[in-house]
């Protein structure tokens, strides 16, 4: 740890004051290398195997213990009839997809139609007149 230059030393007016700042530099200068030695026992722990097979095993139990939690807290809302995430997940997404399918018929309504090119019926030919039968 790099410690900051400190401001020139002034003469100890006293013996205490002189064993003070003695005691006071061995200190600083022992947590150093304490924290120095903590740092290198830190590093040489972290790339021991066995070490690292345990903190993945652990890691691996916390997730699949969360994953359980999960399931059991999703089964107690469903026993009881209320709502999960994934409900409203699953809502989400129909709703998402009929906000579509409104804007795409809205897009349609607003386009123009052509207009119907209207044929005039053709004429019927009068049916040929009948006569009364002269007996």
């Amino acid at each position: 740890m790099p410690r900051e230059k400190s401001a020139p030393k002034k003469a100890p007016t006293s013996p205490a004051k002189a064993a003070i700042e003695t005691a006071s530099q061995l200190a600083l200068n022992t947590a150093g290398q304490m924290m120095k030695q903590a740092e290198e026992q830190w590093g040489q722990l972290m790339r021991n195997p066995q070490v690292l097979a345990l903190v993945s095993a652990t890691m691996e139990q916390s997730m699949n213990l969360q994953t359980k939690v999960q399931e059991v807290v999703t089964q107690t809302m469903k026993s009881m009839n209320m709502v999960t995430r994934d409900d409203l997940k699953a809502l989400n997404r129909k709703l998402d997809a009929v906000l579509e399918q409104l804007e795409e018929l809205n897009s349609k309504m607003e386009e123009p139609e052509p207009e119907p090119v209207v044929k005039p019926a053709p004429k019927k030919k009068a049916a040929p007149r009948r006569t009364a039968k002269k007996e």
